[in-house]
């Protein structure tokens, strides 16, 4: 499962698919990596995500999702 998968389960008003994820956020020229922080288990599988996007002087969270499995 991958961010994408995480995103769709945990946040079903606004589905994800691989390809939206690439297009929408990936491919944007805007995009900085860093910005987009992934939890992983021992193993590297993915179980959580955080994006957040910051135009100084400002910052903001666009999106955060665990596996259902992973909350606490």
């Amino acid at each position: 499962m991958g961010v994408a998968a995480i995103w769709a389960r945990a946040l079903p008003e606004d589905p994800m698919s691989a390809g939206r994820l690439q297009a929408r956020i990936l491919a944007d020229p805007a995009f900085e990596r860093p910005a987009l922080l992934i939890a992983e288990t021992d193993d590297g599988r993915p179980v959580g995500f955080l994006w957040a996007a910051a135009r100084p002087p400002t910052g903001w969270l666009v999106a955060l999702a665990v596996d259902a499995s992973y909350r606490r």
